[in-house]
């Protein structure tokens, strides 16, 4: 949305310009009302209103180019529309009563230059919510879950409204201590995963990032999103099965981010040499992964009775899911 609200205001900002370029005389008639009376006033006006208010899109638009920019352009927008919003103010207490366009521009300054005010504070704040993450102790940070979800729903905030990039890499250990509340809050739950969970920091990063063949982690714009890793399922004759893990934090889901990581996860089996995938134990209960998997293609090959004693619902069944890679 911010990219949006950017893009908008530059091309509103360079059309603008455009037609005071090459209809000064009109466009002077319709704005004010009244007409330009000499060769340099319609000289400036192609200058000011025409050239500045073009170069003023183009700016917006070549700052939007680069995503780490984005935050500069909302300010920008702030400072150009609140400054012409406060001359507009000034001139209509000074000079009288002015037509009804000069109304109409001054609500546009303001609902726009606030709008972008507040879009530019919600993606200030995810920035902040996940610098102090990094400087917390996170074994602490886990118990207090008032003040983690806060830091997340501010972060959930910023993934809808800044359009961020997303990139996929491997994981490191500093990564890894950042997504550890979300490690740890998935296994305590024991609703998909039966990993220990009394499991200790040190043990859950050797589990999840070394002892697999590779490990990888989503961000958006530098925030965690999820994570995975990717390991033979077996040695030896089955070793050119691969097996999978996939790990997204609660405010993230439903945003795409585990189909990201699986597609992924397939791409990185075949550089790496497996012709298979297979889940040893999706729990049963875990309907949305799995209506995910078999969109993706894999297919329930077998059912474990009562494999997952789930936290809330006692002993359930697990599915073996595979897909065939290559031939």
């Amino acid at each position: 949305m911010a990219k949006l609200l950017v893009w908008t205001t530059g091309i509103v900002f360079i059309l603008y310009g455009v037609a005071f370029i090459f209809m000064p005389f009109e466009m002077a008639v319709l704005v004010t009302g009244d007409s330009p009376r000499t060769a340099s006033a319609m000289i400036d006006i192609r200058a000011t209103y025409g050239g500045m208010s073009a170069s003023v899109g183009v700016v917006l638009l070549l700052l939007l180019s680069r995503p780490e920019n984005l935050r500069l352009a909302l300010v920008s927008i702030v400072i150009i529309l609140l400054a012409m919003a406060i001359g507009r103010t000034l001139g209509m207490f000074k000079d009288g009563s002015p037509n009804l366009v000069m109304y109409l521009y001054l609500t546009v300054e303001v609902i726009v230059s606030i709008f972008a005010l507040w879009l530019f504070t919600i993606m200030r704040r995810a920035d902040n919510a996940y610098k102090a993450i990094k400087r917390k102790n996170y074994s602490w940070l886990f118990f207090v879950p008032q003040y983690f979800n806060k830091c997340f729903i501010t972060a959930k905030s910023y993934d809808k409204f800044s359009g961020g990039v997303v990139q996929i890499s491997e994981i490191t250990k500093s990564d890894f201590e950042v997504f550890w509340p979300v490690f740890r809050e998935v296994v305590l739950a024991q609703e998909t995963y039966a990993f220990d969970p009394k499991i200790d920091f040190e043990t859950a990063y050797n589990l999840w990032c070394l002892s697999p063949h590779k490990s990888f982690i989503i961000k958006e714009n530098g925030l965690i999103l999820g994570s995975y890793y990717i390991k033979a399922n077996a040695l030896g004759p089955s070793s050119h099965i691969s097996n999978c893990g996939y790990m997204v934090s609660p405010e993230s889901r439903g945003k795409g981010v585990a189909r990201k990581l699986c597609l992924h996860s397939q791409q990185v089996a075949k550089e790496l040499g497996y012709s298979a995938m297979q889940f040893n134990s999706v729990v049963s209960t875990n309907e949305v992964a799995i209506k995910l998997w078999e969109k993706l293609g894999y297919n329930i090959i077998g059912t474990i009775p009562n494999a997952y004693k789930h936290k809330k619902l006692g002993f359930v069944d697990s599915y073996i899911m595979h897909k065939q890679l290559s031939t």
